[in-house]
């Protein structure tokens, strides 16, 4: 490995525990999924999914702003349910194409049989990216059924590094 990127792998792992603090309160934590910075948006998102669950996104799903409406079908992923997998397949429709991506993701995630058909005509979506979006998480979910590896590329050590210190944080639930 070269010295930069070692370098970078160590910044980037030093950096891994710098979460910012958001707050605890939940429309304070639901605005803050709508924040510029990623760090704080993605920092509410995990708060979110850790103190309010499932319930909590799928209020946040309603959300006017397509932002706080993506961030929460993005933390979706992390509260496996019937409830939740049911709220992901009704935002499949969301005009917001930042949306769509984030429910196709999460379905790939927590979805069982129902999603694979929806995932399949997400897979036909008007937008690029939701079309990959929606292949690449029919490929996670098939595999998951099937009892088998999602299929990915290997990245190489560095990026093998940082993602298992990066899902080593990874929230967890609140229970429903």
């Amino acid at each position: 490995m070269n010295r930069k990127l070692l370098g970078l792998v160590v910044i980037v792992l030093l950096c891994a525990g710098c979460e910012p603090t958001v707050p605890d309160e939940r429309s304070a934590l639901t605005s803050a999924m709508a924040d510029n910075d990623m760090s704080i948006s993605t920092a509410a998102m995990r708060k979110m999914v850790q103190l309010y669950g499932g319930p909590g996104l799928r209020e946040a799903l309603k959300n006017p702003t397509g932002t706080i409406r993506g961030r929460a079908a993005h933390g979706l992923a992390f509260c496996a349910s019937a409830q939740n997998e049911r709220a992901l397949l009704d935002a499949v429709s969301d005009h917001d194409e930042y949306v769509r991506n984030w429910v196709a993701y999460s379905l790939g995630q927590i979805g069982n049989s129902n999603s694979v058909r929806t995932l399949s005509e997400l897979s036909n979506d008007a937008s690029p990216s939701v079309r990959d979006s929606a292949t690449r998480a029919k490929a996670v979910l098939d595999a998951r059924l099937n009892g088998r590896p999602a299929d990915e590329p290997d990245a190489g050590f560095a990026s093998r590094l940082l993602a298992h210190v990066l899902g080593a944080r990874s929230p967890v639930c609140a229970r429903e």
